[in-house]
């Protein structure tokens, strides 16, 4: 079960959250030479996603990140098209790219990844499984239009949100929160988020 079939009356970690606006600021230049730069700042108002921890939801910040629709190029790998939430978990080398790009692998490096064992795939993302109060949309893959129910958070979005009115997890605007998580799927997102900053780069792994 991916979500939880009641919600508490908290805010959790993983919660599918509305009402609050997720911005990301784009900027031409860092402000190095101390001259004044042009910076836009875009802001949306879809569906968020909470990834402060429990622990750290007080005194009006909260992490979130909006959730998108998923990627078209996603549809392009057989393994993936019944059910993107595969995308959430350690998978075997055959199955993280394309069938046609494993057929035409250079050997080598097939036999490398294969040894590799279960490896995240697109590590910047985890998916949210289809349901009625997110609604439905369409998306266009290689000439074929697609419903989608799925829709995805890219951990590169992340951003603080201020607001007074979250007190405590428990002390909260009640009406924000739409959808909780199954408590394994909350343990699926907090490996892949883990993973996600924790993963040693080659250079210090050496």
């Amino acid at each position: 079960m991916f979500y939880s079939e009641k919600n508490d009356k908290m805010l959790r970690f993983g919660d599918v959250v509305r009402g609050f606006a997720c911005g990301k600021l784009l900027i031409e230049q860092p402000f190095v030479d101390g001259l004044p730069s042009v910076y836009r700042v875009e802001v949306c108002h879809r569906l968020a996603i909470v990834l402060s921890p429990c622990c750290a939801i007080r005194d009006g910040y909260l992490q979130l990140a909006p959730l998108q629709q998923v990627e078209p190029n996603w549809y392009l790998n057989s393994s993936w098209i019944n059910d993107l939430t595969v995308i959430n978990k350690p998978m075997e080398a055959r199955e993280a790219v394309p069938p046609y790009k494993w057929d035409n692998m250079d050997p080598t490096e097939r036999t490398r990844r294969v040894a590799m064992g279960k490896q995240y795939t697109l590590a910047d993302y985890f998916v949210y499984a289809p349901n009625s109060l997110l609604g439905d949309y369409e998306i266009s893959c290689q000439r074929t239009t697609h419903v989608q129910g799925h829709y995805a958070v890219d951990f590169r979005a992340i951003v603080c949100v201020k607001c007074p009115l979250v007190i405590k997890p428990e002390k909260f605007p009640i009406e924000t929160k739409l959808l909780q998580l199954s408590k394994e799927t909350r343990a699926s997102l907090r490996d892949k988020l883990s993973y996600y900053y924790g993963k040693t780069p080659e250079e210090d792994a050496l």
